[in-house]
């Protein structure tokens, strides 16, 4: 029987090493090409209560290097004051924009488009979870790609120009960028945002866990074409793709469930790279995986402010 457990002990470590190494060896970072043409994305951010934590993923948003793209805050039934915040930081004016009635959500009581950032609009709508506000966004939302956020989580400056960069590769039909803890970072001279292994044992503790499973565990899944989830906190997705699985369902961890919905659409489909088949409007047929990007793209963590360093 002793045997038996340093069998099972080294098969584990042969698999933990080969999670730590494959990353190593055959990761490659691209270089950002600022000079591709960008495709259209929404940005959808649901939030539920976040009356706290709203300035701080505005702030960074309108920071944002990129030019064609939108915002879509989606206030699901906040009890606290979330929409009197996002009224005060946008100020927010009723908006004609239509619905496609593509998905099912909870009844819309609002759409607003802010004055002060004419590129961020505001959905409020009657409680209906996370999946069930991304729905909203997803059937509000105009341009090619879809983007999912954390209403805690803020974007780097150059996320959006990325995200587009890897949609350009034809292979690619959904990807998930690298989310970090924001208590671990620091804003420089410049404003970028820079990693830091400081804080309390727990802090260091999720910077550990998050880098291991980010740089480490994603990176292979990718490798071997097996992502089994592609983060809530920072997801992007072709809009037609979503609107063909029917979008999120109401379920603990609508992340992994959307993930694995993916994979059986692109096996149903048998996507293929075929450069002579035109694209129909609910198929990629150039599109034949998922991919796990290496960007530095999203901070997830409740934390008033960054200090510079």
């Amino acid at each position: 029987m002793q045997y038996f457990f340093y069998g099972l002990a080294g098969v584990f470590l042969v698999f933990q090493a080969l999670y730590t190494f494959i990353p190593l060896m055959c990761s490659k970072v691209k270089k950002l090409n600022s000079d591709l043409a960008e495709k259209s994305i929404t940005v959808l951010v649901p939030a539920y209560n976040e009356e706290l934590t709203i300035r701080n993923c505005i702030d960074a948003m309108a920071g944002l290097r990129y030019s064609n793209y939108e915002i879509m805050i989606i206030n699901d039934g906040s009890k606290d004051g979330t929409l009197s915040a996002l009224d005060e930081l946008l100020d927010l004016e009723p908006n004609a924009r239509t619905a496609d009635s593509k998905l099912n959500y909870k009844p819309i009581k609002g759409f607003y488009r802010s004055n002060r950032y004419r590129h961020i609009y505001v959905i409020d709508k009657m409680n209906g979870g996370k999946a069930d506000s991304l729905n909203a966004g997803i059937d509000y939302a105009v341009s090619d790609i879809v983007i999912t956020l954390d209403a805690d989580s803020m974007l780097e400056a150059d996320s959006l120009k990325y995200v587009n960069q890897y949609f350009h590769d034809d292979d690619i039909i959904a990807l998930g960028g690298t989310v970090k803890i924001v208590q671990g970072a620091v804003r420089d001279k410049n404003g970028a945002i820079v990693e830091k292994f400081r804080g309390k044992g727990l802090i260091k503790s999720q910077i550990i866990n998050y880098t291991h499973g980010f740089y480490v565990r994603k990176l292979t899944q990718s490798y071997f074409n097996s992502i089994v989830v592609i983060s809530g906190a920072f997801g992007a997705f072709y809009k037609e793709v979503l609107v063909h699985v029917d979008g999120f369902r109401s379920t603990v961890g609508e992340d992994i469930d959307i993930t694995l919905k993916i994979h059986e659409y692109i096996k149903a489909h048998r996507l293929k790279k075929n450069s002579s088949t035109p694209r129909k409007r609910y198929a990629i047929p150039n599109a034949r995986r998922i991919s796990r990007t290496s960007i530095n793209s999203a901070f997830a963590g409740r934390r008033p402010s960054l200090t510079a360093s």
